[in-house]
């Protein structure tokens, strides 16, 4: 295999690498998206459940019954908002790893991005010594062919 062909094998797989790498890109944008519409979702839970623990009242409670009763309820109002709460910091970290990995990613597409106009570059100079190789046979063969006929 000459090295015109080798390195336009290489370029070749670089340039694979990088459409995976951009297509890895958009699968973190469309995963970014859904994390901030949960997280966005979660917020709005937080802060309902807050306003609700807030403005919970015992009024028109008359018998120790009735107390527990709303204990229970504004017991369960608190887990719930623990549980939201602890679900909207599972997805702001989720955020952050996600935004890591975007980071990397878009990184790797600018080594690939780098290494492509090398080859690139590499390979011009490769094709113009390989015309300028055949334009020299060709004018070999051009004198060769005066010099018989002389």
């Amino acid at each position: 295999m000459n090295l015109l062909l080798k390195f336009q094998y290489i370029l070749a797989r670089i340039l694979a690498k990088e459409t995976r790498y951009r297509l890895a890109l958009l699968v973190l944008e469309k995963e970014k998206d859904k994390l901030n519409s949960d997280k966005l979702t979660f917020w709005a839970q937080q802060t309902a459940l807050k306003k609700l623990i807030k403005n919970h009242c015992f009024k028109g409670v008359v018998n120790k019954e009735g107390l527990f009763q709303e204990q229970r309820r504004l017991a369960v109002l608190r887990r719930q908002l623990l549980l939201i709460t602890h679900q909207y910091n599972q997805t702001e970290e989720l955020l952050k790893n996600n935004n890591i990995k975007k980071l990397e990613t878009l990184n790797l597409i600018k080594i690939c991005a780098h290494s492509a106009d090398k080859y690139k570059i590499i390979i011009s100079k490769e094709m113009v010594i390989k015309h300028k190789k055949h334009d020299q046979i060709n004018e070999e063969e051009i004198e060769e062919i005066i010099l018989w006929r002389k």
